[in-house]
């Protein structure tokens, strides 16, 4: 996923091709784990890969996202929210797979999934890449805040924010 996303220079568009795959990988495992034991188990396998290979391109796009100034608070907040939706679902989906079985958690991970996809921003992407095709892309006009100066010194800040 991720020389993927170097190679187009976006990463939600990846990110979203990931989660419809997502989608699709974990409701397939479930009909086969109600159908099929052994096909249950090679659906496994590719959920085992589909479904973890976004979770790089998802970090790097919310500090991306959020810019340098923002970028640790994102990324704390997002493995904060990760962690509570972890400790609370976790004994849920476990109640859930003791009375109905394993293809239950399955759907309701391909539930998730599917509910994840329009949350994934990729419309500013699009603007743009559309807008870098075409020749209008904006200049960058932020400048670095800070500059390193030489041993000895403490150089130089300036911007917006600290």
């Amino acid at each position: 996923a991720g020389y993927w996303s170097d190679r187009t220079g976006r990463r939600m568009g990846p990110l979203r091709t990931i989660v419809v795959a997502t989608t699709v990988v974990m409701g397939v495992l479930a009909v086969a784990e109600l159908v099929s034991p052994w096909a249950g188990v090679a659906a496994l396998a590719l959920a085992a890969v589909v479904t973890v290979s976004g979770n790089g391109l998802a970090y790097l796009g919310a500090g991306e996202l959020a810019g340098p100034h923002w970028a640790g608070r994102v990324l704390g907040a997002h493995n904060t929210v990760q962690n509570v939706v972890t400790v609370g679902g976790v004994p849920v989906l476990g109640m859930m797979i003791g009375a109905s079985g394993y293809w239950a958690g399955f759907a309701v991970g391909a539930v998730c999934a599917l509910a994840a996809i329009p949350l994934v921003p990729v419309a500013a992407e699009r603007r743009a890449a559309r807008a870098a095709r075409a020749g209008t892309a904006p200049k960058p006009t932020a400048t670095p805040l800070c500059r390193t100066a030489g041993p000895g010194s403490s150089g130089s800040c300036s911007g917006s924010r600290p």
